[in-house]
């Protein structure tokens, strides 16, 4: 054989083991790596430490962590006889308490030390800042898969579903694929989206992207002092005057009605047992000056909304949900009611201090 002839014979066979690896990893990464979903890359790890007076009631440095499951926290032992998954926007997340102060973290303990001999209790983190009910439902769709043998489903939903309806009212609904996009950091819809290069739809690709959000904690873009509370707390206030008129909420709220009859159904097809949960808010029809001060939200093209009409938004999404399980009798935490929307209990809007989050987790623990 010439030289040329086995050196172009060498660069084939190197070519096609080359092929062949890529193919088999693809087969391995598709069949181990990406059969499940994942609300959180696993493993993710990042540390935060708000400047002195940007979250009043939250002190010193905190520590959030994922575990194999992609949810916060640590994962269920071996001793766990009831396992609880929360769901929620950035009020179940609690981004900037440490893993032992949010409130899903708190419960588990408490409710493990009611139950005593009974067995221990675990409560998954599957909070993620901004996702809506409809992204729930997609989370509750396939949550046996994310959990092995789960027992309940908690969510406390609420908070962004009012943000985007008052931010974009009309708005056309998501597409299950947009949907999917946002409720899981990782899943095998990931691999099969339309729209995309093929090699953009590989389980290689989609493994080299896991690895770069990891180490880029993409979805976490919120910095480590929380400085960007007082910027937009001050873009509130520069507002004035306050938009004081509520938008028509008729086509919001059943799109909400039917999202959350949809979490009952799928959550019972299942067999879980399905807690809802209204969103506690710090608005009011009037609150006081310092109140006033620590709000952000409520931002929309035309403006701000006055907390007034914040206040009138939610009260009427917690009415349609309380509505859902008077229907279906699924279980409530009526947490709106129960915790007082005081600035001991909120740094904001609608995020937990740390005695608020212990508040919380009393009365989630009281239901359980």
């Amino acid at each position: 054989m010439k030289p040329s002839r086995r050196s172009a014979h060498r660069v084939l066979l190197v070519a096609g083991s080359f092929l062949v690896s890529l193919g088999a990893a693809e087969i391995y990464l598709r069949s181990r790596l990406f059969d499940s979903h994942y609300i959180w890359t696993p493993f993710l790890e990042r540390e935060f430490a708000p400047e002195p007076g940007v979250m009043p009631g939250v002190e010193g440095p905190s520590r959030f962590t994922v575990n194999a499951l992609g949810l916060r926290g640590a994962p269920p032992g071996a001793d766990v006889r009831l396992k609880i998954l929360a769901l929620g926007g950035s009020t179940t997340e609690c981004l900037y308490l440490d893993d032992l102060e949010a409130w899903t973290s708190i419960a588990s303990a408490r409710i493990s030390d009611a139950n005593g001999a009974k067995g221990g209790t675990w409560i998954g983190n599957g909070g993620r800042s901004g996702l809506k009910a409809e992204h729930h439902l997609a989370q509750i769709r396939v949550a046996p898969e994310m959990v092995p043998n789960l027992d309940a489903v908690l969510v406390l939903v609420g908070i962004n579903d009012v943000v985007a309806f008052l931010k974009y009212p009309g708005q056309r609904p998501a597409s299950e694929a947009e949907i999917a996009k946002l409720a899981f950091r990782v899943s095998p819809e990931g691999l099969s989206q339309t729209g995309y290069p093929w090699h953009k739809r590989t389980a290689l690709w989609s493994f080299a992207r896991r690895l770069y959000y990891r180490s880029m904690e993409e979805g976490m873009r919120q910095p480590e002092s929380g400085a960007t509370y007082d910027v937009a707390r001050q873009q509130r206030a520069d507002a004035k005057p306050f938009l004081d008129v509520m938008p028509s909420a008729e086509e919001a709220l059943a799109t909400y009605s039917s999202t959350l009859l949809e979490i009952v159904r799928a959550a019972r097809s299942h067999g879980l047992r399905l807690v809802l949960v209204t969103q506690p808010v710090l608005w009011k029809a009037e609150n006081s000056p310092a109140e006033e001060s620590a709000l952000w939200f409520g931002g929309s093209p035309a403006g701000y909304y006055s907390s007034a009409v914040l206040f009138e938004a939610m009260q009427s999404f917690n009415e349609e949900l309380r509505k859902v399980c008077a229907v279906t009798g699924c279980e409530l935490i009526d947490l709106a009611r129960e915790l007082p929307a005081t600035l001991e209990n909120y740094y904001d809007d609608c995020h937990f201090t740390e005695i608020g989050s212990s508040a919380v987790a009393d009365i989630i623990a009281t239901h359980f």
